[in-house]
């Protein structure tokens, strides 16, 4: 990190929420890009939002996908396991619902490729503004993060089921899945609190999302405007069981 070079040829907004290397492929990388608040900005970026791809390691850039981003937090790009044909699939979404009235264009909803990024098929939750999509590598599960709350798939989002059954706010910004544990699941979940403003609260699961409860709810009253923005574990510092990080925005 000492030294730092552009590397956004073809990308023309500032705004980038996710960048994503291939995992099977380092010279492709993949990009979601939104428009940010600005209205003026939203209105000259017209049809080039949404998702980029890169065959050269990220150094230059092509719009693939005309999606309806507005939002520049959370995690819009996720890699599933290989099918029996050896086929990953590449998930990204629109950080904007259907009916969306503000000055960003594209489609909406949850997309899937297939083929590394060239063609794409939208494969539902149009009516949710998706924050952040988590897959396991080692199972067939996405878990999709938005405005209402937390969809599952345990088939590369061939079918969805609702998961939030006990939990009191029904928007989630993040999650996060434990990996010793793959039925314990943490989320940040988008709280409006009473003197108008919105706050961040944790939530875990141990049963794959059957029954919620919330996480040190007294860390938050201090923290109004807290928006949680990603969460992930890592082994660090030679410990045995992995740590939680959380990013938020203010």
């Amino acid at each position: 990190g000492a030294y730092w070079e552009p590397s956004s040829d073809g990308i023309l907004s500032q705004c980038i929420n996710t960048v994503a290397f291939d995992p099977d492929d380092a010279h492709i990388a993949y990009a979601a890009v939104a428009t940010g608040s600005n209205s003026a900005r939203r209105v000259a970026l017209g049809t080039k939002i949404g998702l980029y791809k890169s065959t050269d390691g990220g150094r230059t850039w092509s719009h693939k996908l005309l999606l309806c981003n507005e939002r520049s937090v959370g995690r819009l790009i996720a890699f599933g396991r290989k099918n029996e044909a050896g086929v990953r699939p590449v998930f990204t979404a629109a950080s904007n619902a259907a009916g969306y009235e503000g000055d960003a264009r594209g489609t909406t909803g949850l997309w899937r490729s297939c083929d590394q990024g060239e063609t794409w098929e939208c494969i539902g939750l149009e009516d949710r503004s998706i924050i952040s999509i988590y897959t396991d590598p080692d199972l067939d599960l996405l878990i999709v993060a938005s405005d209402r709350g937390l969809d599952v798939s345990y088939d590369n989002g061939e079918t969805f089921a609702s998961a939030n059954s006990n939990l009191p706010y029904q928007s989630a910004s993040a999650v996060a899945v434990d990996p010793e544990n793959k039925e314990h699941w943490t989320i940040g979940a988008r709280v409006e609190l009473a003197n108008g403003w919105c706050g961040g609260m944790l939530y875990e699961t141990y049963d794959s999302g059957a029954s919620w409860s919330e996480v040190n709810g007294e860390l938050y009253g201090r923290y109004e405007t807290t928006y949680i923005t990603s969460l992930d574990y890592a082994y660090v510092d030679g410990h045995e069981t992995p740590r939680l990080f959380m990013a938020v925005y203010r």
